[in-house]
């Protein structure tokens, strides 16, 4: 706010946030101006073996740790779309587990708003490469050392003036190369147009549908001999009066029916074979009742017999 005071005139405050980018773009100037490069130090060159980029020319410089940043760190230049110096963005060191130096992941950017790229790797082959975070930028300056290897940091969008930035404008993709591979790897399936009988379709789809209608029918109107006119009707009418599909069906709606006459004929059967068990039954019993009387007269008799024989005796 002090500053903002300081500031006299008709400006306003994106004039003011214009000099504060101007201001950071400048401090990110002096920098670069003073970091040596990552080839130049020690502890640059271990980090450059260390991820593979040392036969290449990384355009990365080394930035000794300051009470403000305690922590070491690799700058990048920033540039925006039209190819002119924007700013710088540094990225944080950290020892790993051998004790040398790695990317920790955290870095900080200084310079305008319109900083769209950083610069990895310059060119030796006139070729730049295009990658869209800085892993796989440092993947690019590994697997291909002579070419320049530039970091899109948003959108999609890319420099007008790629020569600036890494000393080339032979632009490679990596996005749209990955799509052309992808599309190359990919064999094209040739459509082979499918030549359906139409009759058998429109049979098929019959089918379906009288089976559905037989299903949904009570099973004394399944066995019934106007069942099979009734449907024909009816099948008539949802396929528009196509003959030919609905006489095609004789042959599965008389299978439904015999298949539902044949199940109300073991029912009858099963119920006629229950009530002739029966009557057997009752038969039998009556028989038995008929045999009951004479045997009862028959012991009476002999009781009879029995008396008299003793009257004798006495």
């Amino acid at each position: 706010m002090a500053e903002l005071a300081k500031h006299k005139g008709d400006g306003t405050a994106h004039d003011y946030l214009k000099e504060s980018e101007d201001h950071a773009a400048r401090a990110a100037e002096g920098i670069l101006s003073w970091a040596k490069p990552l080839d130049r130090v020690a502890a640059g060159r271990a980090l450059l073996k260390s991820h593979g980029l040392a036969q290449g020319v990384s355009q990365g410089v080394f930035v000794p740790a300051t009470r403000r940043q305690p922590e070491p760190g690799v700058g990048f230049a920033l540039w925006d779309t039209n190819g002119n110096r924007a700013g710088m963005v540094i990225f944080s060191l950290t020892q790993d587990e051998h004790g040398g130096q790695a990317f920790s992941g955290a870095h900080r950017v200084t310079g305008r708003e319109d900083a769209r790229f950083a610069g990895i790797q310059q060119s030796r082959n006139g070729e730049v490469r295009v990658a869209d975070s800085l892993p796989a930028g440092l993947e690019l300056a590994r697997d291909y050392p002579a070419s320049g290897v530039i970091v899109r940091l948003e959108g999609d969008d890319l420099p007008h003036n790629l020569s600036r930035l890494t000393g080339a404008d032979n632009l490679i993709d990596e996005a749209a190369v990955s799509a052309q591979a992808v599309r190359a790897s990919t064999p094209e399936t040739a459509v082979i147009p499918v030549l359906q009988d139409l009759e058998a379709v429109a049979k098929r789809e019959a089918e379906k549908l009288a089976a559905l209608l037989i299903e949904n029918m009570p099973q004394t109107e399944k066995t019934d001999p106007a069942t099979l006119d009734r449907v024909f009707t009816l099948l008539k009418d949802e396929m528009g009066g196509q003959d030919t599909e609905v006489a095609a069906l004789a042959a599965i709606l008389s299978r439904e029916q015999r298949t539902a006459q044949q199940r109300l004929d073991r029912d009858i059967a099963s119920v006629s074979r229950l009530s002739q068990d029966k009557q057997a039954e009752r038969q039998l019993e009556e028989r038995g009742t008929e045999t009951d009387p004479p045997s009862a007269a028959r012991m009476n008799q002999a009781e009879r017999d029995i008396v008299k024989e003793k009257s004798l005796e006495d």
